[in-house]
């Protein structure tokens, strides 16, 4: 019994430029995520981690600790950024390859 891969209308090149340009756009929305955190941090002098409850980022605050969810979700963020860059520089060459457009 036969399988289809992939139907006619996604062609392999299609997918990876696809995925290619997910790949960037998600590149440019992590260092758009970094620049937000760095801003906020920016001379910021209340608890640590409450910059980050509530507008612009949607963090709830924690009512009894404040700066608590704020401080795990920069954490989380710093984390994924770190990984992140290592991600992409193991993969530059494969990603520089495959990016023709």
């Amino acid at each position: 019994m036969t399988t289809i891969i992939a139907n006619e209308t996604a062609p392999f090149g299609g997918m990876s430029n696809q995925t290619i340009r997910s790949v960037h756009d998600a590149a440019e929305k992590i260092g758009r995520l970094n620049s937000a955190v760095a801003n906020a941090e920016s001379g910021y002098t209340g608890t640590a981690g409450a910059q980050f409850e509530d507008l612009p980022f949607g963090v709830t605050a924690d009512a009894t600790t404040p700066g608590k969810n704020g401080s795990a979700w920069a954490y989380a963020i710093q984390q994924l950024s770190t990984e992140w860059d290592t991600f992409m520089t193991n993969a530059k060459a494969y990603i520089d390859t495959l990016d023709n457009g």
